[in-house]
């Protein structure tokens, strides 16, 4: 679902403008099955949901990326 959700945003369609966010949601859902039962390739799901968010809002990711810690 994190591929697909990356991968969405990429498609030319714009009547499909929900399909990337379900995608989203459901790999956000089971990312704590992923990390419990396979935690290496729960970096890879962690990974794809930030090149998500990094397309998706990049306002958000941006200001986050510039925060002091």
């Amino acid at each position: 679902m994190a591929v697909a959700a990356a991968g969405a945003q990429y498609t030319n369609t714009s009547e499909d403008i929900g399909s990337s966010y379900a995608f989203y949601s459901i790999a956000k859902d089971y990312l704590d099955d992923v990390l419990e039962a396979r935690p290496l390739d729960a970096i890879k799901v962690c990974t794809l949901l930030c090149q998500y968010n990094i397309v998706d809002k990049p306002t958000t990711s941006l200001a986050y990326a510039g925060k002091d810690t």
